[in-house]
């Protein structure tokens, strides 16, 4: 099993020592960032371009 991508945010509702993670949507196949404590936590937001930059890990951006 593959380790769920991580970035470097912290989940708005659960505060510090929760991360976000990128998911994929089973039903479209759609990439979107989530609490790494789901179930507890369901808050997802998109995954903006600049998310999808640091997961590919762009040396463009800023801090690499």
């Amino acid at each position: 099993m593959n380790e769920t991508p991580r970035i470097e945010l912290t989940c708005p509702f659960c505060g510090p020592g929760a991360r976000l993670v990128i998911r994929t949507n089973r039903a479209s196949g759609r990439d979107f960032v989530g609490c790494e404590r789901w179930p507890k936590c369901d808050h997802t937001q998109p995954l903006t371009p600049y998310l999808e930059a640091v997961r590919r890990g762009d040396p463009t951006l800023p801090g690499f």
